[in-house]
């Protein structure tokens, strides 16, 4: 039609692996029901590309040029990655969190930047059955935001809004909208128990583990090499488990992919 593609259908038009996976988060029940942004000229797509790129990277530039690069340089992406899983694992908690169509949610840079601050947020501390305290936040810090916009007398609300208007794919901006909610948040917030900081089992619990479980996987019940077994949370991490011996279990591989999954 004499029309220059945009940003997402450039990179809609890619093929691979990565490209399949994104496309899958497009489709997620946060963006089908509850961001309030049209999906229009691929619109879905860049954000969801642009998430991605922030969880595997850390905050950078994500406009197109890094994000033809991602496709590029990974387009065999492992979709059982930490990091991908990791999005998928907000995304759902994000679509719990709201469960309707929600008006505050009306803006790209916006929406990306709470993906951020929540994933961000859950892994450090722990986010069970905190749904609707994400809500709440997102509708008072856009009354703040609103007001802020009208009076013209909160500097750092200013430096978001205008971080949110201005190269909003630029790493500055990004860093900019990302250490305002977070200070707003913990502002907001101020219960969140931290996670345990010893996340991974040493190689002594690892066979101490190994000797409880008999090398049994607590899953498929199937013998595992000790070389290949899985040092698995009962408790999950992310939900406050301890790194303890106690709290360890073995699972195979397969299981533990599937667990992670889920």
């Amino acid at each position: 039609r004499g029309m220059p593609l945009t940003a997402g259908e450039k990179l809609n038009a890619k093929s691979g692996k990565l490209h399949s996976f994104i496309q899958e988060l497009a489709q997620s029940k946060f963006f089908k029901e509850v961001v309030n942004v049209r999906d229009y000229r691929g619109a879905y797509y860049q954000m969801c590309s642009q998430i991605l790129a922030l969880e595997m990277f850390g905050i950078k530039d994500v406009k197109f040029k890094i994000l033809e690069d991602l496709h590029n340089d990974y387009r065999e992406f492992d979709t059982n990655s930490k990091e991908g899983q990791q999005v998928k694992k907000v995304l759902n908690y994000l679509s719990r969190a709201f469960n309707e169509k929600t008006p505050e949610l009306h803006n790209r840079a916006g929406i990306v930047s709470l993906y951020l601050l929540i994933s961000e947020l859950m892994k450090i501390y722990s986010f069970k059955d905190r749904e609707g305290l994400i809500k709440e936040f997102v509708i008072d810090f856009q009354n703040k935001l609103r007001e802020a916009e009208e009076k013209e007398d909160n500097v750092e609300l200013i430096k978001y809004l205008n971080a949110v208007s201005h190269s909003s794919d630029g790493a500055n901006s990004i860093k900019t909208r990302h250490e305002i909610l977070m200070n707003y948040f913990l502002l907001f917030v101020k219960d969140l128990e931290p996670l345990d900081t010893n996340r991974g089992f040493t190689e002594i619990e690892r066979i101490a583990i190994y000797r409880k479980n008999q090398g049994i996987c607590q899953n498929c019940k199937n013998k595992v090499d000790y070389q290949k077994y899985h040092a698995d949370h009962i408790k999950p991490h992310t939900r406050g488990g301890k790194t303890t011996i106690e709290n360890g279990q073995v699972l195979c591989d397969t299981c533990n992919l599937s667990k992670g999954a889920n």
